[in-house]
């Protein structure tokens, strides 16, 4: 069960599988500068609400499977981790310094994908179960007369007139939802 989190207005769950390289795949990243970059992303994390679920150091990338307030872009996430753990580890480890002579220990890109507690069937399913209360943002509306759409307007007279629960989807299902 996907665990919510809530800000001042919102509730949200939004999780980023995150992977990041070093730059020319050198791997560097063992011993102490291992241990020193783990203990800076998770420095970095709590102070930007960051909450790591999961994550391990390799010889030469980072993966992290992370949840963020909606405020924080995958981009912006990945300049302040990738930025501030490059400065400081180079600041600390001569020897990075050295190789890394144009103060770039970080390749350029990154992976990103969104992790979600429901598919995108689901979604489809909901959004289509919706369209029939209210007018769509996608496609062509027929209009019946008033400015409504005719399969708005039977659907809502229908709902009005049976007051009974209706289904999500069209196929046999035990779970059924609609208004009282």
């Amino acid at each position: 069960m996907a665990e919510y989190r809530k800000g001042s207005h919102t509730v949200y769950n939004i999780e980023y599988h995150i992977v990041w390289v070093t730059k020319y795949r050198y791997q560097i990243l063992r011993g102490e500068v291992a241990l020193r970059t783990r203990e800076l992303i998770r420095q970095s994390c709590l102070s930007r609400n960051i909450t790591i679920i999961r994550g391990s150091i390799s010889k030469d990338h980072v993966h992290l499977l992370v949840s963020c307030p909606p405020s924080l872009a995958p981009a912006k996430i990945l300049q302040y981790l990738k930025g501030r753990s490059s400065r400081l580890l180079q600041q600390e480890f001569e020897h990075l310094r050295k190789k890394y002579w144009g103060q770039h220990l970080w390749a350029r890109g990154y992976f990103c994908a969104t992790v979600g507690a429901i598919t995108e069937d689901m979604v489809k399913e909901y959004v289509v179960f919706w369209i029939s209360f209210q007018i769509p943002l996608t496609g062509t509306l027929k209009s019946s007369g008033c400015g409504v759409p005719s399969s708005t307007k039977t659907t809502s007279t229908k709902l009005q007139n049976s007051k009974k629960h209706v289904p999500l989807s069209s196929g046999p299902s035990s779970a059924e939802v609609g208004p009282n």
